[in-house]
């Protein structure tokens, strides 16, 4: 078989199976859509914020960062609930895409790239977060996008289209989870490792950069009148919330902090402020509260900080009691999902000779720079959602690596069957 050949049995065998994926994602999005109502914000604060913008009007102040609730407003404007759910479910089949996508920029085979997309589309976390008033849908394409983009900075360097990649994705992520600029650092470790600095890679870094805030700017500053991207008072508040007296019952209870915190301000004799206002005073309250802790409880505070990782990887039986699911299932489906971290460290473990920390999706340092600000101020479950994805598509990709060391170990290479053994990024 010619090499012409090859690459177009690659080519179709690619088409069919983005066809596969697609048509996959897209069931099982319209059937969530269509069977489950949409979920309203139940934030007071949110629906007044909703509705600013529904109307067109300038939001005088909210702790929260704008990008959802402005994707959110311009779908509910057009189509209502409904419209939301389809947008979300749009990007959720993105996700579904940019996984099979990134699987094959990383070099696998066809059916494991196929078989990692549909691992994806079945992530009950994001699937049914289709028709819920919750930035998880975003959150996860963002970080998808992200997983894809480092890939491809590895492979091609900071090439022209990869700097416009870069500054569209960052700045989209600005305005869904600000914090997820922690994650700069690996984008531009990998498109410099091992190439150097030129003045050509530093001037699409700097148009990288300048596009991010750019987009960010274009979004924030007429809603908000001015470009802030971090709330003080916000960082205060969370902070507070996840290191006070009571923070550790709190998130062994519920999950988080924040039930709790009211306790710990009561018992300090101080006021207790809410999320409506944006108050210098009450944001040092809340900082003197955090570092107070800090410093009176140095022991307590590194069993709390240590919590609350465990906190990011426990099962999440919150709401299984209100779910359309029935609570056993519920609570053995968010079991399984725990479970994935733990498949994947031993399959990471397993394939440690094959690649390292530098490799595939960069993976291991992402875990620490994306959970960093997290375990800092406040952890929940829930912030583990658009990881988890990268968990199975990593998955796929050292399952990929390992049948390969046992089809050589078995002396089966060259002797699978054509189109086992096409790579879908056989023509790179």
């Amino acid at each position: 078989m010619d090499y012409a050949t090859t690459q177009s049995q690659d080519t179709q065998y690619r088409a069919i199976d983005v066809g596969i994926a697609f048509a996959a994602a897209t069931a099982l999005a319209a059937a969530v859509a269509l069977t489950i109502r949409p979920s309203a914000p139940v934030s007071p604060l949110r629906v007044a914020v909703l509705n600013d913008i529904i109307a067109g009007r300038s939001i005088a102040y909210t702790p929260y960062p704008v990008g959802y609730i402005a994707f959110a407003a311009v779908a509910i404007r057009w189509f209502g609930m409904r419209g939301l759910a389809a947008a979300q479910g749009a990007l959720y089949v993105a996700t579904v895409l940019l996984a099979y996508a990134t699987l094959c920029t990383l070099r696998v085979s066809n059916r494991v790239a196929l078989a990692g997309a549909l691992a994806v589309a079945v992530y009950p976390n994001m699937l049914f977060a289709i028709t819920r008033f919750m930035d998880t849908g975003p959150s996860c394409f963002l970080l998808s996008a992200f997983a894809y983009l480092v890939v491809r900075l590895k492979k091609d360097g900071l090439s022209t289209a990869n700097a416009a990649i870069g500054g569209t994705l960052f700045g989209l992520m600005l305005l869904v989870r600000p914090n997820t600029l922690t994650l700069a650092p690996i984008a531009v470790w990998a498109a410099f490792a091992g190439r150097g600095l030129t003045a050509v890679r530093l001037a699409r870094l700097l148009g990288a950069s300048v596009l991010a805030l750019g987009i960010a700017a274009a979004v924030v500053v007429p809603l908000k009148g001015r470009f802030v991207l971090f709330d003080r008072y916000n960082a205060a508040y969370t902070l507070a919330n996840g290191t006070h007296e009571h923070a550790l019952e709190g998130m062994r209870r519920d999950y988080n902090g924040e039930m709790a915190m009211a306790q710990s301000i009561r018992e300090l004799g101080l006021p207790i402020y809410g999320m409506e206002r944006s108050d210098p005073v009450a944001a040092d309250q809340y900082m003197r509260v955090a570092w107070n802790f800090i410093r009176e409880h140095p022991f307590r505070y590194a069993v709390l900080e240590a919590f609350k990782v465990v906190n990011l990887f426990r099962p999440d039986y919150r709401n299984v009691n209100q779910s359309v699911i029935p609570p056993a299932i519920g609570r053995t489906i968010h079991t399984v999902i725990t479970a994935l971290f733990f498949a994947w460290a031993a399959l990471r473990w397993r394939c440690r000779h094959f690649y390292g920390l530098g490799d595939g999706l960069i993976l291991i340092p992402m875990l620490v720079f994306y959970f960093a600000p997290f375990v800092a101020t406040q952890a929940d479950p829930r912030y583990r959602i658009p990881i988890d994805v990268l968990f199975i598509v990593d998955c796929a990709f050292c399952l990929s690596m390992l049948k390969q060391s046992w089809d050589a170990r078995a002396g089966f290479v060259g002797r699978a069957a054509p189109r086992a053994a096409t790579s879908c990024a056989a023509v790179n």
